[in-house]
């Protein structure tokens, strides 16, 4: 009996235990996977890629040769920001590599799957135009979407779920699709920069300062006209320049 009772009162702790111990223990998250491109004027090839969620950072590494990265992820699903910085790239008809900068993008990631991303100027513009939505009083994440839904009727492709082809590397039998005219822009945009005496990057950047100004791709800055190289940019310089190059 007292054998017998013994026994009884250490199932009863453990069980106990189970009880008061399961509760608080939080269920596993599923791995899931960010990989994607960071494209400039060109492959971003040495950059430090930080991918952050509502909570903070999730982790850091860093683009290949070829601009491509990919980081293991544990996180509920949620809207992840990436920020690319540092690296380089080769311009095209432009001497020698340049400093890529800073790049941004905003991309919704759902626990437990693989998010295919694309990092470039374009994604870069449309966190800008978030921020002047913030301003404006949208939340975070709707900001976030409207942005993007933004880019995507000027563009006719949704930046954040498009992954561009780039031109050098055009597979045989090609269609027109949403991911070759990404590419195709992008490779505008490079042009643009380069024949007015730029980069992408600081294309880039002009395109940042001209939505933090008013929300809007028409060429005002804080103190101004904005410039680019020996361009003077106007109300219709974008789509001036997007429409020559792509012509």
């Amino acid at each position: 009996m007292k054998t017998l009772r013994t026994f009884c009162l250490c199932l009863g702790l453990a069980l106990a235990g189970c009880r008061l111990g399961n509760p608080s223990e939080p269920a596993p998250l599923p791995g899931g996977v960010i990989t994607g491109l960071v494209v400039s004027g060109g492959p971003v090839a040495g950059a430090t890629v930080q991918v952050s969620g509502p909570g903070g950072l999730l982790g850091r590494t860093r683009t290949d040769a070829s601009g491509a990265f990919r980081l293991p992820l544990a996180t509920p699903s949620a809207t992840l920001t990436v920020v690319v910085s540092g690296g380089s790239y080769t311009e095209p008809t432009h001497p020698g590599s340049v400093s890529s900068g800073r790049l941004s993008g905003t991309f919704a990631y759902h626990a437990g799957h693989t998010l295919t991303v694309a990092v470039t100027p374009i994604t870069t513009a449309a966190c800008a135009l978030a921020q002047d939505f913030v301003r404006e009083g949208y939340a975070s994440g709707p900001a976030e979407a409207h942005a993007n839904d933004e880019f995507a009727a000027w563009l006719d492709f949704a930046p954040a779920t498009t992954d561009p082809v780039l031109l050098d590397a055009l597979p045989a039998g090609q269609t027109f699709d949403a991911s070759l005219r990404y590419g195709l822009i992008l490779a505008a945009l490079s042009r643009w920069a380069v024949a007015s005496g730029s980069t992408t990057r600081a294309l880039t950047r002009t395109m940042v300062a001209d939505l933090a100004f008013d929300g809007r791709l028409n060429g005002q800055g804080a103190q101004g006209l904005l410039t680019l190289g020996s361009l003077t940019l106007s109300a219709t310089a974008y789509a001036d320049a997007l429409a020559d190059a792509l012509m």
